[in-house]
């Protein structure tokens, strides 16, 4: 077989399991997570410099990396990842994104999911698009600042009832554990917010 023949070949191979990855998502809007493995670009792509295609059960995400700008007052190198489901389901779930970004770039990899100014929005397609941090020792200078992991569903501060799912089968974290109202007070403290004024002006 000639190296025309094996890339055809290869090609239909590639064009098939994509096909059966979007029938399964579209029976099942949440598969059992599989890891994530690189694959070739699709038939007529081009990819760009450094770029890597990344396929697992749920998921077909794109990385590209983004060189530093901050000689120019700009952030430090990135790496763009464009996710979609195989379905082409608008699910926003951010705990797979979370997933997509550890499993991808690395957990110690801080990232940003950006909501721009109407004037460069891009909503052209049910695709999902974050900025990591090449650098796990670099971190941006807002979020919490401490982790806390929990699967309760009464873990809300001041009079508010938060509700959470538990996780999947194999994710859960090990230093997951119920967080308690007075901790969630505490938290909201930390930020400068008081717990019961926003409940009252929630409640209004």
């Amino acid at each position: 077989m000639g190296n025309r023949e094996k890339r055809k070949e290869r090609r239909a191979r590639e064009r098939a399991e994509r096909k059966a990855l979007a029938k399964a998502a579209a029976g099942n809007p949440c598969p059992a997570w599989t890891p994530f493995r690189e694959v070739p670009a699709p038939e007529g792509y081009t990819l760009q410099p450094g770029e890597r295609i990344f396929v697992n059960s749920r998921y077909q995400v794109f990385a590209t990396p983004v060189p530093s700008m901050v000689e120019h007052g700009g952030w430090p190198a990135m790496v763009h990842l464009s996710i979609k489901r195989h379905d082409r389901e608008p699910i926003h779930d951010w705990r797979d994104l979370q997933r997509v970004k550890n499993e991808i770039v690395g957990p110690n990899h801080e990232a940003v999911e950006l909501y721009p100014a109407e004037s460069r929005v891009v909503d052209t397609s049910n695709q999902f698009h974050i900025w990591v941090l090449q650098r796990d020792d670099q971190s941006f200078p807002f979020g919490f600042m401490e982790r806390r992991v929990a699967e309760n569903s009464d873990s809300g501060g001041g009079g508010f009832k938060a509700k959470q799912r538990p996780f999947e089968e194999g994710a859960r974290p090990d230093d997951c554990r119920d967080v308690t109202p007075e901790e969630m007070d505490r938290q909201l403290k930390a930020l400068g917010h008081d717990a019961e004024t926003l409940t009252r002006e929630i409640t209004r």
